[in-house]
C-alpha cells in the first residue's frame, strides 16, 4: 500500500494510496486514525470524489477508507468520458441543477479516462 501525491482533486485530511489486489492496482483514500473502520465504495458512475464531504465527518471519530474501483464499461467508447458524465449521466441523477460542480466534473472525468478506469463500476452495472 504505496501512499502516493494525488493526480487530481483532494481534500485536507486524506492520504491518497496505490495497493496491487487480486493482479489489479487500486486507488483509495485514508483519513482518520481511530475508531472502527469504515469503507466507501461509490456507485455508478463515480469515484472516492463523491464521498469529499462525507469523509471529514466521519474521520473525526472512525478509520476511512474510499476506494475508486477499477473499470472499463465496454460499450462506451474512450475519450468521451466527459460527454457521458456532463450531458447525461449526471443531469439524469441529480435533482438540484448545479450540484454537481464543473470541478466535480473535471475529477470524475479525470478518474474514468485512466486506463481501465470503468473497469470495477461496469461490474456494479452489469450486476
Amino acid at each position: 500500500m504505496t501512499v502516493i501525491t494525488p493526480a487530481g482533486a483532494t481534500i485536507p485530511g486524506v492520504t491518497h494510496h496505490l495497493a496491487d489486489v487480486n493482479g489489479a492496482r487500486l486507488h483509495y483514500v485514508s483519513a482518520g486514525t481511530s475508531g472502527s473502520p469504515i469503507l466507501l465504495v461509490h456507485g455508478w458512475p463515480e469515484s472516492w470524489w463523491a464521498f469529499r464531504n462525507l469523509i471529514p465527518l466521519l474521520a473525526q471519530t472512525h478509520r476511512v477508507f474510499a476506494v475508486d474501483l477499477p473499470g472499463i464499461p465496454t460499450m462506451l467508447l474512450p475519450g468521451h468520458e466527459r460527454d457521458l458524465l456532463a450531458n447525461w449521466a449526471y443531469p439524469m441523477m441529480t435533482a438540484v441543477k448545479g450540484s454537481v460542480t464543473e470541478d466535480d466534473l473535471d475529477e470524475i472525468t479525470r478518474t474514468y479516462a485512466r486506463p481501465n478506469g470503468w473497469r470495477g463500476t461496469e461490474g456494479l452495472y452489469h450486476s
